[in-house]
């Protein structure tokens, strides 16, 4: 992952640099090679320098991971795959080299089922674990060795449904396991059905929680990052994390094939938790460098909601309602008329009223609304298509039924 958001750095750097005339100070092995023999020039080309260091380096990674795990190739392939989308690589060459990479798995299979098993043993067991159908029933009617084979294909998906199913929401508490005297690996490949058996539904969900959290912030990182290497790498490392965490969850929540992937970070094995811990460490590392960006975005978005959350609320009293607020004379509801001389009372609010009010309480003028109730909230509206005084206007049953404003408005 390391290796291929420096490839992919470098590449771009080298487009940029020619772009402007410039002699690359990347790929120099690549430019090397195209300017030592005119056979290859052809080095020169973008198309063929990211064929150089990113398509073929990754498809011999995952081609020898194969030969080990087939599962862990196909999540390391996937994992290299996103990377490559993160870093802009063309779709068409991505789809042209998953093709050859899905193409180099099938050669595998074949050579090994062509061989009877013979070959490429590793595939079997890849094939096996697609195809093979994890039911009790199957022991029925079995004896002997033909039973135990069967048992041990199954114990240990099994033995992970029931640690789910008795967990429950609070779970059995720690220690009170009983599923892990019957499964052999259960602190491996099954460590997220452990964890569900001893701590609920509760404490599955907490441990989800802790790879989302991982796979957000690492996103929020990214955006800080001072460079494309950093938000490659940064990418890709939280992918990786994360996305063999679900990958383990699916496995023993009987969602998909056995695949053998661990609970990164959580799961018994020295060496995988050592090389988890790098790449923690190096999310870690990138993390720090942009600190003071990421802060400085939360210290602006802090201060955006407090602009939008706080408000001044002054209120106007003193009217007569009957005169002030009504935009135009009118015929009363019981006796007298309506005045409608609403038009004085919005230029003394436009003129001294605001600029005196705003003064005097030092507003920070950014947005500004006006609300009423009855015949102050029929000014409101109509105030607000009068003038460009407010931005935005609360009208709590305001008395639209005046004389003529429905067909006004």
């Amino acid at each position: 992952v390391m290796y291929l958001a420096w490839a992919m750095n470098a590449i771009n750097e080298d487009k940029e640099a020619r772009k402007v005339k410039m002699k690359p100070k990347t790929l120099g092995l690549a430019n090397w090679l195209a300017g030592k023999s005119p056979n290859l020039r052809f080095l020169k080309k973008t198309f063929w320098k990211r064929m150089m260091y990113v398509y073929v380096p990754s498809l011999i990674v995952v081609g020898m991971i194969f030969a080990g795990s087939g599962s862990s190739s196909i999540l390391i392939g996937l994992v290299l795959i996103a990377l490559m989308i993160i870093g802009g690589m063309p779709m068409k060459e991505l789809l042209t080299a998953g093709a050859a990479g899905a193409a180099c798995i099938g050669l595998m299979l074949g050579i090994h089922l062509a061989s009877d098993g013979k070959l490429i043993k590793r595939a079997g067991t890849f094939l096996g674990r697609l195809t093979t159908d994890y039911n009790m029933n199957d022991l029925e009617g079995l004896k002997g060795d033909a039973y135990y084979d069967i048992l041990d294909d199954i114990r240990q998906p099994e033995s992970a449904k029931v640690a789910v199913h008795e967990g429950k929401i609070i779970g059995k508490g720690i220690g009170n396991s009983t599923q892990k005297y019957k499964v052999d690996n259960i602190y491996g490949d099954f460590m997220y059905s452990f964890l569900i058996e001893e701590y609920g539904l509760i404490g599955g969900i907490f441990v989800l929680i802790l790879y989302v959290s991982l796979l957000a912030r690492s996103s929020i990182v990214a955006r800080m990052c001072n460079n494309d290497f950093e938000k490659y790498a940064i990418g890709g490392l939280a992918v990786l994390i994360s996305g063999q965490a679900f990958l383990h969850i699916l496995v023993n929540v009987d969602i998909g094939p056995m695949t053998g992937q661990t609970l990164p970070l959580i799961s018994h094995g020295s060496s995988a938790f050592l090389m988890f811990s790098v790449a923690f460490g190096g999310i870690l590392s990138i993390s720090r460098m942009t600190r003071e960006k990421i802060k400085e975005e939360e210290r602006s978005w802090l201060d955006r909601m407090a602009e939008t959350l706080s408000a001044n609320m002054v209120v106007v009293s003193g009217l007569d309602w009957e005169t002030d607020l009504t935009p135009w004379k009118a015929p009363g509801i019981k006796t007298g008329a309506f005045a409608g001389k609403a038009q004085v009372f919005l230029d003394v609010l436009a003129g001294d009223l605001l600029v005196n009010v705003e003064s005097s309480l030092r507003i920070n003028k950014v947005r500004r609304f006006i609300c009423g109730v009855s015949l102050s909230g029929l000014f409101g509206v109509w105030a607000s298509c009068r003038r460009d005084l407010f931005e935005g206007v609360a009208s709590v049953s305001g008395s639209f039924w005046y004389d003529g404003f429905t067909e006004w408005l």
